[in-house]
C-alpha cells in the first residue's frame, strides 16, 4: 500500500495508514464477505427452484413440438392423397 496518492492534475494528497482507516477497511471487508455469503445462499436456493420450473417447460415444449411435427406430417400426407 502506498503512502501517497494523487487525485486530479497537479494536487497531491498524502494519505497515511491509521488505526481508523484500518478499522474502516476491516468493517467494510466483513460486510462484503457477509453479503457475498448471503448472495451465494440465495443463488443456490433460487437456482434449485428455477430448475423445478424450467424442466417441465422444456419437456412440455419438446412434447408439443414433436406432436405438431407429427400432425403436420399427417396433414401433408392427407393433402398428397387428396391432390393426387
Amino acid at each position: 500500500m502506498g503512502e501517497s496518492g494523487s487525485i486530479g492534475g497537479d494536487s497531491t494528497i498524502q494519505i497515511h495508514w491509521t488505526v481508523k482507516l484500518e478499522e474502516y477497511f476491516a468493517s467494510t471487508g466483513e460486510k462484503a464477505h457477509c453479503l457475498s455469503w448471503v448472495h451465494k445462499q440465495a443463488e443456490t436456493m433460487y437456482s434449485n427452484r428455477r430448475t423445478w420450473i424450467d424442466l417441465p417447460v422444456i419437456v412440455g415444449s419438446g412434447v408439443i413440438a414433436f406432436r405438431d411435427a407429427g400432425f403436420l406430417f399427417s396433414i401433408q400426407q392427407f393433402y398428397f392423397l387428396v391432390v393426387v
